[in-house]
């Protein structure tokens, strides 16, 4: 990566973070109807002063493989872990020996019941967590099936731990365990059955990349 690149992606990676405290605020807005009104006048305009900036719709580059043990590195605007995806809480990723851990503190705008994480983002950051243990062990696949089961709510503003790692192989079927924990309370736990691709596949489902699972 140039400099000019590391540069760049830092600038925005903060300009993500904002875009994030932003979005946690309009969660929790009471301004009044006038000052709403003045917002949206201001975010309209910073909207239209990025359009010259912004590329054309499409597929971000599919990332080199070896990065999978440098999670930061990794699908930079996955919904999950992307740190230049606002959408994203993020959750930090740490791949170790035999495990990978996520953690992150989901805010407002994850809330399914009040005080708790929606359902389906705890379902979320546990697929990708599973997937980059899949990826860690050496293995690159597909999920085929996600089972979770919940046995209490994940709370809000306190930081949980995604855990998962590795199982079995059977033939292309990689097996994947993963479990959410607040605190020393298991809160979920997950599944996840991937199914490798071969190559040629891989360049049908991703023709944007001449690069797929090289370097």
């Amino acid at each position: 990566m140039s400099d000019d690149d590391s540069a760049h992606d830092l600038a925005l990676a903060a300009l993500v973070e904002n875009v994030r405290g932003l979005v946690e605020r309009v969660v929790r807005s009471h301004a009044d109807a006038a000052r709403i009104d003045e917002l949206n006048e201001q975010v309209r305009g910073l909207c239209e002063s990025l359009d010259p900036h912004t590329r054309e719709p499409g597929p971000s580059e599919l990332p080199r493989v070896y990065h999978a043990r440098e999670p930061a590195r990794f699908l930079p605007r996955n919904l999950v872990t992307g740190h230049l995806n606002p959408l994203a809480p993020p959750v930090a990723v740490e791949v170790l020996d035999d495990h990978v851990v996520g953690r992150v503190t989901f805010t407002q705008p994850y809330e399914g019941p009040p005080g708790y994480v929606h359902g389906g983002m705890v379902a979320s950051v546990l697929d990708q967590v599973l997937a980059f243990a899949n990826l860690a062990s050496g293995h690159f696949g597909f999920t085929a099936k996600l089972t979770v089961r919940y046995h209490r709510p994940t709370p809000l503003f306190r930081e949980v731990r995604f855990e998962a790692r590795h199982d079995r192989m059977d033939g292309k079927r990689s097996y994947v365990l993963g479990q959410v924990f607040d605190g020393d309370v298991l809160t979920a736990d997950a599944e996840g059955l991937f199914v490798a691709i071969d190559l040629e596949r891989a360049k049908a489902y991703f023709p944007h990349t001449d690069d797929f699972g090289t370097g």
